[in-house]
């Protein structure tokens, strides 16, 4: 590795822990941050991610127990909950460059670093006590070790690549998608191999043992393929999912089509990628009931090789000196308009529909001993105030409550702090009439709630407002006076 090469991965991993890291306590918790924050407090206490609902939270255990450790060491505020992200976020450069150095070469490696650093949506969700960014590092050391195992075929780096695809999947269920990707991936760099052992195999066979194991597998795969195409095809959201990747992501997605079929020799270390990216862009298309844009967040250090090796083939395939300035400065342009960032952000936003008002701000209340909370985001409540009283019920998908699983109709308890629910507006009147108290809500809860409950809400004092921004507000209001 040359010396400007090396200075200038090292400075991509300074920019990236800098803005990663910059102004880390500026945003309030979001409502699937407190979700892990609570989980892990609940760790420190009881030993195990179980709530006062006594509902467990066994997702993503092995990041909500690393929060845990971290918490019980420096407590449970932004900076410390968001610093694994950060890190996370920040060696995923490094990895990223490893993995390139071995599959292709230096220029592609430092680019794709490169792209992944600056990258807005990679620097946001690495800002975020969730699982998101460690799940991308953690599959993407097992492609590094997945590489390494194809070079040298070690057992060191096969029990590596098993460990960090084990990990994966303990973050979430895309690990599995995952782990399918590099076994296939294998299964066609060895299909010579393996149909050369298929046909010995089948020649020693009897005919009758044969033709039992052919109906045997034509019987499973009509089975799977059934299965598949009716009870698990619980959506469709490709043409969202496709829309997304087109629009938000126009010319990452232009660079890598180009740099797919650049070069001929390349095609089967690119073909590891095609195959998770399409592994990942169907199971969140078609498995999945929530149509969530972070589901594509690991998908887009996929596009991010290939987009470089296209971006390399672009700026190289003329060979006067004033085409490769031309396009190296138009490519910039093109970037800094497309979502990659050269300054820090105190603030970023992280996708369409996921609110992010200032709830901290929204939850400095002096209550009185006898004041009755009643909020839409108990966890979040919970983490800058105190446990609330009642919860507004409300469905946070757009499915049904029972649907969501998200509140217990037989002990009247939600999901994660175990307070009742008000699920209508007659509920919700009795409180405001007999007690009094605080209501806290959002753009996003009164976007969900009813227009009776709504209307019994918005009837009470506004005391407070903050945000500016629709669907980033907080308001509180004052009832019983």
């Amino acid at each position: 590795m040359k010396r400007w090469q090396l200075v200038l991965l090292g400075l991509l991993i300074l920019l990236g822990l800098f803005y990663r890291g910059y102004a880390l306590d500026t945003d309030s918790y979001w409502i699937d941050e407190s979700y892990s924050v609570l989980a892990a407090k609940q760790i420190q206490e009881k030993g195990v991610p179980y709530f006062d609902s006594g509902e467990s939270y066994w997702r993503s255990w092995p990041h909500t127990y690393a929060l845990a450790g971290i918490g019980a060491l420096f407590g449970y505020g932004h900076v410390a909950m968001r610093i694994l992200s950060v890190l996370a976020g920040t060696a995923l450069i490094l990895v990223l460059y490893l993995i390139g150095k071995r599959l292709y070469d230096e220029k592609t490696a430092l680019l794709t670093a490169a792209l992944v650093t600056f990258s807005s949506l990679q620097i946001a969700w690495s800002r975020q006590a969730r699982m998101y960014i460690l799940l991308e590092l953690a599959f993407f050391l097992a492609v590094y070790f997945y590489v390494r195992f194809l070079e040298g075929k070690q057992l060191k780096d096969l029990l590596w690549l098993l460990a960090f695809l084990v990990l994966t999947f303990a973050l979430h269920k895309v690990g599995f998608i995952l782990a399918i990707a590099i076994g296939l991936h294998f299964l066609l760099l060895q299909r010579e191999e393996i149909w050369k052992h298929t046909q010995k195999a089948i020649a020693r066979l009897k005919r009758n043992t044969l033709i039992t194991i052919l109906l045997g597998i034509t019987l499973c795969l009509g089975m799977l393929f059934y299965w598949i195409a009716t009870d698990s095809l619980v959506a469709n959201y490709a043409a969202q999912y496709r829309y997304y990747l087109l629009g938000a992501h126009t010319l990452i997605a232009f660079f890598a089509v180009v740099g797919l079929f650049a070069e001929k020799k390349r095609f089967s270390s690119n073909a590891l990628f095609l195959i998770s990216f399409l592994g990942l862009f169907l199971g969140a298309s078609f498995f999945v009931s929530t149509l969530n844009y972070r589901y594509l967040l690991i998908a887009l250090p996929m596009l991010a090789f290939l987009a470089a090796q296209g971006i390399i083939y672009l700026t190289t395939v003329f060979k006067p000196r004033w085409y490769r300035y031309a396009a190296a400065a138009l490519l910039i342009l093109a970037l800094v308009a497309s979502g990659f960032l050269f300054l820090p952000q105190q603030s970023y936003t992280l996708e369409q529909g996921t609110p992010q008002p200032p709830f901290e701000a929204a939850h400095t209340l002096a209550l009185q001993p006898d004041d009755i909370l009643i909020v839409a985001h108990t966890a979040v409540a919970e983490l800058y105030l105190r446990k609330p009283d009642y919860w507004l019920a409300i469905s946070y998908t757009g499915h049904s409550l029972e649907r969501e699983h998200r509140y217990d109709f037989e002990t009247d308890q939600e999901f994660y702090t175990g307070v009742p629910g008000v699920l209508d507006a007659a509920h919700l009147a009795a409180l405001v009439e007999a007690y009094h108290g605080y209501v806290i809500v959002d753009d996003f809860a009164l976007a969900r709630l009813d227009p009776a409950r709504k209307a019994v809400i918005e009837n009470q004092t506004l005391v407070a407002e903050h945000g500016t921004e629709y669907w980033s507000r907080a308001f509180v209001y004052r009832f019983g006076d």
